[in-house]
């Protein structure tokens, strides 16, 4: 895979979902739901609401938050090259 779309997808997975949370209190909740996928994943994992987490369960997510969404970009960024 190209190492500037995983660099941009994490870079997009670290942003994604401090805008996804003010997204969804502000505009659209689902919106919210795709852009934090990867920490409402682990929440409902864990059984845990996002809420009540404590900071290392937050670094987590967002680690989390960063490799999944360099996946996503990876994916489609190999998908598009195939076409």
């Amino acid at each position: 895979m190209n190492k500037r779309v995983l660099l941009w997808g994490g870079v997009f997975g670290l942003i994604a979902p401090f805008v996804g949370l003010f997204v969804g209190l502000q505009i659209s909740p689902v919106v919210a739901n795709v852009l934090m996928f990867p920490i409402i994943g682990l929440s409902y994992v864990l059984g845990t609401p996002f809420g009540m987490w404590g900071p290392s369960l937050m670094i987590l997510g967002i680690a989390l938050s960063i490799v999944l969404w360099a996946l996503v970009f990876g994916i489609v960024a190999k998908l598009l090259k195939q076409r």
